[in-house]
Parts: structure tokens; C-alpha cells; sequence
């Protein structure tokens, strides 16, 4: 009989890692070409950091929380999926925080 422990959900912790990802990446990277449309870096940082990373974070704990009362969840053996999803999650916030700073500076120039 197979086992129905399911570990923690590896998605969102994969979602919560990317977009803090993304957010790093928009500190050194604008898109979009220099002259006719420029999305702003900033922003974009804002949004995926400081605010989807959020979100997701609320997600993946809902998630795992949900496994956990279930008790049908196991922990991984090196570190918790629940302190290394809150670990990237408040890197990519204070990323975010980082680009609103920046953005607001830019907007009142």
C-alpha cells in the first residue's frame, strides 16, 4: 500500500521562489525597448515583490496548513518548507520595498 503523506507543496514554493527571482532580476534588468515603450522596472519590481510574493506566500501557507490539520504531511529532514518559503518570500518583499523606493524617488524628480 502506497503511502498518502504528501510533502510541502512544492508549486507554490516553486511560485513564492520565482517570483522573488524575478524581482532580483528587475534590479539589474529594464525591458522593453529604450525609446518608444518603457515599462518601468520599478514597478514591476513593486508588484511581483512586494505584492504577488505576498499573495503567494499567504497561498502556500494556507496550502500547507491545510495538509498539516489533514495529517497527511510530512516535514523535509534539512529545513522546513515553511521557514524557507517565508525566507524567500521576505527577500523578494524587502526587494520590493527597494523598488518602491526607487520608483516613488523617479515619480517625484
Amino acid at each position: 500500500m502506497a503511502s498518502k503523506l504528501k510533502g510541502p507543496p512544492i508549486s507554490w514554493l516553486l511560485l513564492v521562489f520565482s517570483l522573488s527571482l524575478l524581482t532580483c532580476i528587475f534590479l539589474f534588468v529594464s525591458f522593453g525597448p529604450s525609446g518608444s515603450i518603457k515599462f518601468d522596472q520599478n514597478f514591476c519590481g513593486f508588484i511581483s515583490g512586494g505584492f504577488l510574493g505576498v499573495v503567494v506566500l499567504a497561498r502556500y501557507e494556507y496550502v500547507d496548513f491545510r495538509r498539516r490539520a489533514s495529517r497527511q504531511s510530512y516535514e523535509w529532514s534539512l529545513i522546513s518548507g515553511r521557514v524557507l518559503a517565508r525566507m524567500v518570500a521576505i527577500a523578494g518583499w524587502l526587494m520590493g520595498v527597494w523598488h518602491a523606493v526607487k520608483w516613488v524617488m523617479e515619480l517625484t524628480r
